[in-house]
């Protein structure tokens, strides 16, 4: 209690300061803020030792221009005709989209293909046979497959 009791007095402390300080400090404080921004600085994202993976699903450990892939997807997208409507993936690589996770109702070899084709690396949500992973585990577009809740059987 004595923890959230000083966080609680240090909020409304701030707040008081906030209401207290009169209009034209407030503006100074604003443009000291300013003038201490350096807006040349250089923004680098950390790139030692923070696992990630390639676009094959194989794990780096540090970042490599060429290997280190940022997946940008959306779970459980559709393509084709669905109900009656027809969803084009042009619209997820449009949108900066590089990996779809697309619903189960395909065969792995027709999700692959058409994340091949559309450019997408592929995350599947579907079970898959031993004979079936074997048979595609080295497709250059199969990013790997939902792991907490299919197996391979």
């Amino acid at each position: 209690m004595t923890g959230s009791r000083s966080v609680r007095q240090g909020a409304v402390a701030v707040c008081l300061a906030a209401v207290l300080v009169a209009p034209g400090q407030a503006e100074d404080a604003q443009e000291l803020l300013n003038k201490m921004r350096d807006f040349n600085a250089v923004q680098v994202e950390y790139r030692q030792g923070v696992p990630h993976t390639d676009k094959r699903g194989r794990v780096l450990t540090t970042y490599d221009a060429e290997k280190s892939f940022c997946q940008l997807a959306v779970w459980g997208n559709p393509w084709g005709e669905i109900y009656g409507r027809t969803y084009d993936l042009k619209v997820l690589t449009d949108a900066g989209f590089n990996t779809m996770w697309p619903w189960p109702g395909h065969s792995l070899e027709d999700q692959l293909e058409t994340g091949r084709a559309a450019g997408l690396q592929v995350v599947t949500m579907r079970a898959h046979t031993a004979e079936e992973a074997t048979k595609f585990r080295d497709h250059p577009n199969w990013l790997g497959f939902e792991t907490h809740v299919y197996r391979i059987q």
